[in-house]
């Protein structure tokens, strides 16, 4: 009887458990999906490269001499006309060393000229009266000469003052003697040796007059050429060195730029560039080939590019630029390519690129890495790593699905 009880309370609280208010159960719902099969392609192909912005002819200008800066009368990017100066130190020494060697220089003419020709007679009558105050300061200086050495005999005078006598005896012989040969050189003429030895000290004057000269034209720094001012590496009063940088100079031509490019991309067909300038230009500029390097870096083993841009390009760019420069080429027969629909792709935290691609046999979708190209025609983008020839990628829904979440093809979407 209690086992009966026992029983029939369990089958009552079960029952009651099961209230009309519980849901029916249902299936799950597999999503149907648009898709688009990979198909290859061999046409051109692009690539994206960081490059930098650097002067056509970038040149550093020194001065040849040395001195304090006096001014710099030009400003950083100023276009400057050839000839036109850049920098300037103080000419003063220079102007001074000049005028030296331009006094030294006439009197040895004038003396030359005596020497070649004989001195005029009122030349021989001046030289005749300095020799005749010569010879009596001569006389006077030997009078004196001889006292005081009569006067150092008796001891009534010291031994200095005796010698500073006798010294000045002999400056007064010396004097005499000088103006002697001047006075005969006057009456007679110098010897051809003497007068081969002026010219031969004219001659090195005048060399030393060129070489001062152009100490003096060198206190200017010109340009070599038409061209924008780079920077200046000095400040006004500044004591520079001869071949000390002073400034930075480019030449005005179209504005290059230099891309590392990978060994592999060496060997293709490049067909055409585009530089892209981010903030503050925002501009696109096409490019010309000017050279590929055939000596890689020692480190990253990549090939030196080198671009001319547009002749446009030259407002508000400046060496040392970023640029994103966009290289179109031809890839090898067995390089291909594809593309896909835009809407096929999603990001992952990373910032990578995505597709999901089906898996036929287990009719799940797999979470598959791609590389992007550029954009295409029809609101596709080129793939460039990724994917296979035949596979098919999902369309529709992508960020509201799953890696290996069950999927049913749907309707394809044809490309062009």
């Amino acid at each position: 009887m209690h086992k009966i009880l026992f029983i029939s309370l369990i089958i009552i609280l079960y029952l009651g458990g099961c209230t009309a208010d519980d849901p029916p159960t249902t299936p799950d719902v597999t999503p149907e999906v648009e898709w688009w099969e990979v198909k290859y392609d061999t046409s051109e192909m692009t690539r994206t490269f960081p490059g930098v912005v650097q002067a056509p002819s970038e040149s550093y200008l020194s001065f040849q001499v040395g001195g304090p800066i006096k001014e710099i009368p030009v400003n950083r990017g100023e276009l400057v006309e050839k000839g036109d100066i850049l920098a300037k130190i103080d000419r003063r020494d220079y102007e001074n060393k000049l005028q030296e060697i331009d006094h030294s220089l006439e009197s040895m003419k004038s003396e030359l000229e005596i020497m070649q020709e004989g001195a005029r007679e009122e030349d021989i009558a001046v030289l005749e009266a300095k020799l005749n105050a010569a010879q009596a300061a001569k006389k006077e200086a030997y009078q004196d000469y001889q006292r005081y050495s009569n006067l150092l005999e008796r001891e009534s005078i010291p031994r200095a003052t005796y010698e500073k006598i006798k010294a000045l005896y002999k400056v007064r012989k010396s004097e005499v003697e000088v103006v002697e040969k001047e006075l005969e050189k006057a009456r007679t003429g110098a010897r051809d040796e003497e007068i081969e030895g002026m010219k031969s000290k004219i001659e090195a004057a005048r060399s030393q007059r060129q070489e001062a000269l152009n100490a003096l034209s060198d206190t200017d720094v010109k340009a070599p050429f038409t061209g924008y001012v780079g920077n200046k590496m000095v400040e006004e009063h500044e004591l520079v060195k001869p071949g000390q940088p002073v400034l930075s100079f480019w030449k005005k031509d179209r504005w290059e730029v230099k891309v590392n490019l990978p060994e592999k991309y060496t060997i293709k067909e490049l067909k055409e560039f585009y530089c892209h300038f981010k903030r503050p230009l925002q501009e696109t500029f096409s490019a010309e080939l000017k050279e590929l390097g055939h000596k890689p870096h020692f480190s990253h083993r990549s090939y030196p590019l080198i671009l001319t841009l547009e002749e446009s390009a030259r407002e508000n760019i400046l060496p040392g630029m970023a640029v994103d420069v966009e290289i179109h080429y031809q890839p090898a027969d067995l390089e291909k390519w594809t593309s896909v629909p835009l809407q096929a792709l999603f990001s992952d935290i990373e910032g990578k690129s995505h597709v999901y691609v089906f898996d036929e046999e287990k009719e799940v979708i797999i979470k598959q890495k791609v590389t992007t190209g550029r954009l295409m025609q029809e609101d596709t983008i080129q793939i460039t790593e990724g994917l296979k020839e035949g596979e098919k990628v999902v369309l529709s829904g992508v960020r509201f699905l799953q890696p290996e979440q069950k999927v049913k093809l749907g309707e394809q979407k044809k490309g062009t």
